[in-house]
């Protein structure tokens, strides 16, 4: 397979029903201006730099060991390529993705630097041996490793706390019976490599993209611990694949205990972080900070059980520290209103005639409305005491308004814990996406993933497949946890 380009413009539209999608055209990298043909209609659409998954492996591949010769054929092949007249032409395709983008306002493309990614997997063969002595792509082939590079999510933790009735990846609590966090020394030897690798390659090794640091956790309880018992958080983790590449920092949460002083300081410094100017300007106004109300919150769904059981005393305590909890995750957030960062209040719930349970958009609505006034309670107490966040009446509107502004309804999949919630069953994402699948990594909209241990999978929405590619952790081989829906 020779072309590597992949864009959107033909109007692939990412959606639950993969049964009515078809793959985007493919853009050869042979000349300049190929990107225009066969696209002069649709031109105002959003193009972007996508990537086919370059080698999935799903056999048991034995690799030798990569030789002195190996290494250095890879070095002059690399001095070659980069003297190419094609290597010029990628450039100038680039440049022009990146000026449409520019013309319609996205960001999502301003590195007109090839990548190792923007090269044919035969090219990319030719550079295998590059990686040589790279400890952590070890018995690795460097399309392996470009396959991981494509759209990576480094799972720094695995599961949550919060018990959500409607998780779509039946996320369990973290333990330590399975490997549910990534060592710092893991973590670390992946930015060293990845550091190594594009310093050898004189380019970048991942496409200037999202590459997140979570699937099925909540960002405030993700935490790395060193050998010498050093807890990293989330904002360290961030800092430091900052060191590779421009990273839109995302912060997902459904809250947390508002007296933990533990997770209040994180949230702050993850504000904090946020508020430099330097980390403002690769933010590119898509999903920031995406924060999840709903009455499946387990303490939601224990105060259900307690009702039913006649103690509405205890029932309504427990709704009452949920909505304190999401209350307060609005007020710590309220700075970050006005930086550009895009907030999604992701407003979740089942209508009555869908679900068996009395959690429904009814019970949603009345706990978003307790929320709300609780959380202008705390702008009231903020104003007439420290003025932390609030100077002004005026300033209590606006931001009731601008949170009120960005509730947005979001979907609940028939995927996961999720489907004990509705009352018969639902359109089964996990079919289409199994019949789809090799389609699907085709397309490049599969995201590699890896595992706190090393091993890598790929992820579509809820779905994942595992591979046989394991990066040489110092934790690899020990078990972790399943996640979501897996297929064969």
């Amino acid at each position: 397979m020779n072309l590597t380009f992949y864009n959107n413009i033909s109007g692939y539209q990412r959606t639950n029903n993969f049964k009515n999608v078809l793959p985007p055209k493919q853009v050869s990298n042979n000349t300049s201006n190929t990107i225009t043909d066969g696209y002069s209609n649709t031109r105002s659409l959003n193009a972007y730099r996508a990537y086919a998954l370059p080698e999935i492996s799903f056999g048991n591949n034995q690799k030798t060991p990569i030789t002195d010769e190996e290494y250095n054929n890879a070095k002059d092949y690399l001095s070659i390529l980069q003297k190419s007249t094609e290597y010029k032409d990628i450039k100038k395709h680039l440049l022009f993705l990146a000026r449409l983008n520019s013309a319609q306002g996205c960001s999502s493309l301003s590195n007109c630097e090839p990548t190792l990614l923007d090269f044919s997997k035969e090219q990319r063969e030719n550079l295998n041996g590059i990686q040589k002595d790279i400890k952590v792509f070890e018995g690795l082939t460097i399309n392996e490793i470009a396959s991981i590079m494509s759209h990576p999510a480094i799972l720094l933790n695995r599961g949550c706390n919060n018990g959500c009735a409607h998780c779509l990846y039946d996320a369990t609590p973290i333990s330590d019976k399975t490997l549910d966090r990534m060592s710092y020394e893991d973590f670390k030897s992946l930015i060293d490599g990845i550091k190594e690798l594009e310093k050898r390659l004189g380019m970048p090794a991942m496409p200037e993209r999202r590459t997140t640091l979570f699937l099925d956790s909540d960002c405030i309880n993700i935490e790395l611990k060193d050998k010498d018992g050093k807890i990293y958080d989330y904002v360290d983790c961030l800092k430091e694949i900052g060191d590779i590449k421009k990273l839109d920092p995302i912060l997902d949460t459904s809250g947390w205990n508002p007296k933990s002083e533990k997770y209040q300081k994180r949230a702050e410094k993850f504000v904090n972080y946020i508020m430099q100017p330097e980390i403002l300007d690769i933010i590119d106004g898509e999903d920031t900070i995406n924060i999840s109300i709903n009455p499946y919150h387990s303490l939601c769904t224990k105060a259900e059980e307690l009702r039913k059981a006649g103690n509405t005393e205890l029932a309504a305590e427990l709704e009452n520290r949920y909505v304190d909890r999401m209350a307060n995750v609005l007020f710590t957030f309220t700075p970050l209103l006005n930086t550009g960062c895009a907030f999604n209040i992701l407003s979740r719930a089942l209508p009555a005639d869908k679900t068996n349970t009395d959690l429904n958009e009814d019970k949603l609505k009345e706990i978003e409305e307790k929320i709300f006034s609780r959380l202008e309670q705390r702008y009231k107490e903020d104003l007439t005491t420290e003025q932390r966040y609030i100077k002004s009446k005026d300033e209590i509107k606006n931001n009731l308004e601008k949170y009120q502004n960005i509730v947005s309804d979001d979907e609940i999949v028939y995927e996961g814990r999720a489907k004990q919630l509705f009352k018969t069953p639902d359109y089964e994402l996990k079919d289409c996406i199994i019949e789809h699948f090799n389609e699907i990594c085709y397309t490049g909209f599969a995201d590699s993933a890896i595992n706190p241990n090393g091993k890598v999978f790929l992820c579509c929405d809820e779905i994942s497949k595992p591979t046989d590619i394991q990066l040489n952790f110092e934790n690899k081989g020990k078990p972790v946890k399943p996640i979501g829906c897996e297929i064969d």
